[in-house]
């Protein structure tokens, strides 16, 4: 899943919702306290990790208003 943080689909609400659900799909619904008091404390880029952290990976985040060269 690739998630473009420039979008509405970056705003730290969302990837909450998203890592919740990432949560709960894989039946890690004991996590689901942690991981929210780590992204709700920690800095925009730190609830970033912590999304990718729990979703093994499978969330990608991209930056569409920053060029490839």
């Amino acid at each position: 899943m690739e998630i473009n943080i420039a979008g509405p689909d970056g705003n730290v609400f969302v990837i909450m919702g998203v890592a919740r659900k990432l949560l709960e799909d894989t039946h890690r619904g004991d996590e689901i306290p942690l991981a929210m008091k780590r992204m709700q404390l920690g800095t925009y880029g730190e609830a970033l990790a912590v999304a990718t952290e729990v979703s093994n990976g499978s969330i990608t985040f991209y930056d569409s208003r920053k060029d490839d060269d």
